[in-house]
């Protein structure tokens, strides 16, 4: 529901109507490929994560209050980041291509354009910092290894995005392909996007 309420805000944020706004966002969030690992990964399962930092993204580059979004963006993941360590790396992924795009295209512009690409980065590296300084003060592990198992294996493959096994997609990629092609599905890595 909280994820359906974030998705709306972003399509209103790009004037999208109001009854096809409401449609979108329910339909966009029941279909979240999340929604498979609330099962098993209860940390995981915020599914308005990913829409919050979005809209958060939007209204910083949209509106002139830098400070404001800015500082909502680091409270957001620092927060999340407690909670899983894969939204503090979901959001690295996702904010530093775009103050990396911003950089490249406003590269000739003032001062006041540049705060926006720094508060994007700031974003990601503020909690990375609070959450690498309470690891080092809480933490007495020292013997963790630096790519635990599955990193690797469970990653997803061409199969687990493009040919389901709950799906017709499936029955079509094993007739098309020859007989002895071996799909391999794993849990981990499915992410069936549809038809």
């Amino acid at each position: 529901v909280i994820a359906a309420g974030l998705l709306y805000k972003i399509l209103k944020e790009f004037e999208v109507t109001d009854w096809l706004a409401v449609t979108l966002s329910s339909f966009i969030a029941m279909l979240s490929p999340q929604m498979q690992r609330f099962s098993g990964h209860f940390s995981l399962s915020y599914s308005f994560f990913i829409p919050l930092v979005l809209l958060l993204i939007i209204r910083l580059l949209k509106q002139d209050k830098d400070l404001k979004y800015g500082i909502l963006i680091i409270i957001t993941i620092t927060t999340f980041s407690f909670l899983h360590l894969y939204y503090l790396g979901m959001a690295l992924l996702f904010l530093l291509p775009v103050a990396l795009l911003l950089l490249i295209i406003k590269r000739n512009a003032g001062i006041k354009v540049w705060s926006k690409p720094l508060w994007l980065i700031a974003g990601v590296l503020a909690p990375l910092m609070v959450v690498k300084l309470f690891l080092h003060f809480t933490d007495r592990v020292a013997d963790r290894p630096q790519i635990p198992w599955g990193f690797v294996a469970s990653r997803s493959r061409i199969a687990d995005i493009f040919l389901s096994q709950k799906s017709f997609t499936n029955a079509i990629g094993h007739f098309i392909l020859p007989r002895h092609a071996n799909i391999h599905y794993t849990f981990e890595g499915y992410g069936y996007i549809g038809f």
